[in-house]
């Protein structure tokens, strides 16, 4: 029989004011993933969309599905691989780093889309989808040099230095501002729509949307924001990764969840909202 060592010091410690904040994110966007999931399937029996937006949904999807894997593993390497060693619980993971960087990439690319689409809306007006754009692009930029620090410093301690604090708090402020010029201007084109065309039907669908994009953008400025302040906070408490986790699971579930709807059908035929 296989003789396992007995260690010579039995600690008992209470890690949850320090792991707390990486066990609820795991297990919410666990659950938010079972629900991308769902609305992927959903959006692929309904869709009458073209390849462009079929593609931006499965990378999205496919996205998820590494970013939901790199978590498992991120747990799997400091619970399983390195069970019982704190000094490993000192140091992040490179598993952490992809995680910061997978999700940047899917903020990115969602407000990419909805630059585009306000671009449409806007009948080629490129002030407002200039101003998303470049505001998402210097958010996806500061994530990125952040993540790249982090590289070189791998102690969790770290988190507090000058360049990643600022760089990450900037980042995820400039993608708050970036949503909210979206939220604005989706939201000034359909209420202009609503006004200009008499159809009830249609207007039933402009106002289901209307309601749909300021959900949206309440959603994702007010998960944003909770992320900064718990940053600021408690950035050595980790309190701040329970929505890290979720973060690019609310932006992936809000994008799909307007494209699977009932009305996603005839939105080409309204506002040209689909590719």
């Amino acid at each position: 029989m296989q003789q396992f060592p007995h260690p010579l010091i039995i600690l008992d410690l209470n890690l949850s004011a320090f792991a707390d904040g990486v066990f609820v994110g795991f297990i919410l966007s666990t659950i938010f993933f079972g629900v991308t999931l769902l609305q992927a399937w959903n959006y692929a029996l309904s869709n009458k969309d073209g390849w462009i937006m079929r593609t931006l949904v499965a990378s999205l999807v496919a996205l998820d599905i590494t970013t939901t894997s790199n978590n498992v593993l991120l747990l799997h390497t400091y619970l399983i691989q390195h069970f019982g060693n704190l000094l490993e619980l000192t140091m992040s993971n490179i598993s952490f780093i992809v995680e910061i960087a997978l999700t940047a990439t899917v903020v990115f690319l969602v407000q990419l889309f909805f630059a585009s689409r306000v671009y449409i809306l806007n009948h080629g007006d490129y002030r407002l989808p200039c101003a998303i754009v470049a505001t998402a692009c210097l958010g996806f930029v500061c994530s990125c040099y952040a993540v790249n620090t982090e590289i070189t410093h791998r102690e969790v301690a770290d988190l507090t230095i000058l360049p990643i604090k600022v760089t990450f708090i900037l980042g995820q402020s400039l993608v708050t501002t970036s949503d909210g010029i979206t939220t604005l201007a989706l939201s000034v084109n359909f209420i202009r729509a609503r006004s200009e065309i008499n159809t009830k039907n249609i207007i039933s669908i402009l106002e289901s949307l209307l309601a749909a994009v300021v959900a949206r953008g309440v959603l994702v400025t007010v998960s944003n924001g909770i992320l900064i302040l718990l940053y600021i906070l408690y950035p050595l408490k980790l309190y701040w990764l329970a929505v890290q986790f979720m973060q690019s699971k609310l932006y992936i579930i809000t994008l799909i969840a307007m494209y699977a709807s009932s009305s996603a059908p005839i939105l080409p035929r309204i506002l040209n909202l689909s590719s």
